[in-house]
């Protein structure tokens, strides 16, 4: 062909939402605390939906664990539960009914000043477990 459009390389590619969002969550993201803040280890517990996979039993809730540099507890708390509520209406909002709700099971100051990573997941459960 004269404008060899048999043998062009593909310009794009097209990612799917799961891809992307799995690898976007293997990246190292570290924590740190700077002048005037702390290390804190928060859990979180969401619960108020139902969030379906197909052929499995419905998920009503879950724990997860956000490392947040704040200057106190209370605005550690606040910056995890508003990350969790803006990583979850990316990710789940679409796929679950109900609204979400989320309370503050634990929160903890941590001596370091850095931590590595600070990756999320969300440990689900099911009305049986």
């Amino acid at each position: 062909m004269e404008n060899g459009a048999e043998n062009e390389e593909p310009v794009a590619y097209v990612v799917t939402r799961g891809w992307l969002a799995d690898f976007i969550l293997r990246l190292t993201r570290p924590v740190v605390a700077w002048p005037g803040q702390e290390l804190y280890r928060v859990v979180l517990h969401g619960h108020g939906f139902v969030h379906s996979v197909a052929g499995l039993p419905p998920r009503i809730g879950f724990y997860t664990t956000y490392f947040v540099a704040a200057r106190d507890v209370r605005s550690a708390e606040g910056k995890a539960v508003q990350r969790l509520r803006e990583r979850w209406d990316t990710f789940y909002s679409d796929e679950a009914t109900g609204d979400l709700v989320i309370d503050v099971e634990e929160s903890e100051r941590l001596p370091q000043r850095f931590l590595r990573r600070s990756r999320w997941g969300l440990a689900f459960y099911r009305n049986d477990d």
